[in-house]
């Protein structure tokens, strides 16, 4: 499914046949805010509990079947802090895009169980078997390397029990990355090119070219979904379009879906791309099927979004608003 923020404006839509779906459940935030925060949200592998970071650096553990908080621990400084939950549902880690440092909690009762010191963590990639961390740390000016319009950063695969690094790989500032269902991390590896790599070894296994970077993995772990970016001059200035693509990584058969030209990429899960409405600021979200090709469910106007994020199982859906964030089932 992908995740899409449209509204009735097209003729003849259907979009607009469709009933609103309202929240199952609304959290309120520790501290409103207007900026948008990437990596912001984190479900747990059972679907039942979110991490929420935010713009004061505390997070907080909600437990979704009941709406109350479980704890809050103070993560970063105030900024811009970023969650993730381990694999197997029992940590949370937490990293700081300012104060230079990561930390592992249990996800029990929120005591600190480590505390990695780091440059500053930009993104973050957990293996499936929870022992490898891929991380993109950020640059020192003097650090930076760029060919063309591609700024090289490499990304550091670390033991988390450890803490040693065993790989450097080759990336694009910024553009993230992911790792597959059988523990191969795919990357940016240069402008207009992407690489599956081996982890911890750091061989590169595949590299494809035209495919501007990772969105999410797809369709049973054997297809990435992926964004293209482009601008269309209008008016004597330039609109950012964006075209979606359904990557076959077995076969390398690159296929276009047919969805709406003015959204943009918002969000990602297993088997999930969320995109919102370039520019808009606040509307409807609709839930786009892959498999059907069509959209199939409508989800009611709110505030405009922040962040979001789908559960393992793509089943629900939090989007981070201003001041709340809404929680809904998806069909």
């Amino acid at each position: 499914m992908l995740l899409l923020m449209y509204g009735c404006l097209l003729p003849n839509s259907a979009l607009c046949e469709l009933p609103d779906t309202p929240p199952e459940l609304t959290l309120p935030r520790r501290l409103p805010s207007a900026g948008f925060m990437s990596d912001a949200m984190a479900f747990s592998p059972d679907g039942l509990r979110l991490a929420v970071a935010e713009i004061d650096g505390s997070v907080v553990l909600w437990n979704l079947a009941t709406g109350t908080s479980l704890f809050t621990v103070r993560a970063c400084p105030p900024g811009s802090p970023g969650v993730l939950i381990s694999p197997d549902g029992m940590s949370i880690l937490t990293f700081c895009r300012q104060g230079c440092c990561m930390r592992l909690w249990n996800s029990t009762d929120g005591t600190l169980v480590k505390t990695i010191q780091l440059s500053c963590v930009l993104n973050v990639a957990w293996s499936p078997d929870g022992q490898w961390l891929a991380l993109e740390v950020k640059p020192n000016q003097a650090n930076l390397h760029r060919s063309g319009t591609f700024y090289e950063v490499p990304i550091s695969v670390l033991n988390l029990a450890t803490e040693e690094r065993a790989a450097s790989l080759p990336s694009e500032l910024g553009t993230g990355m992911i790792f597959t269902p059988t523990g191969q991390l795919i990357t940016a590896c240069a402008l207009g090119e992407s690489c599956m790599w081996e982890i911890p070894s750091g061989r590169q296994t595949r590299l494809w070219k035209g495919i501007e970077g990772p969105g999410a993995i797809c369709c049973d772990g054997n297809k990435l979904l992926w964004g293209e970016f482009y601008d269309v001059p209008m008016l004597g200035f330039s609109v950012t379009r964006v075209k979606m693509h359904l990557f076959d990584l077995d076969t390398g058969v690159d296929k276009r879906l047919p969805i709406p030209h003015n959204v943009e990429p918002f969000a990602e899960a297993k088997d999930h791309v969320a995109l919102r409405r370039i520019f808009a600021k606040q509307g409807p979200i609709l839930i786009y099927s892959v498999a059907q090709m069509k959209i199939v469910q409508k989800l009611s106007k709110q505030e405009a979004p922040r962040f979001a994020a789908f559960s393992p199982d793509g089943k629900i859906l939090a989007v981070m608003g201003k001041s709340t964030i809404r929680i809904w089932r998806c069909n």
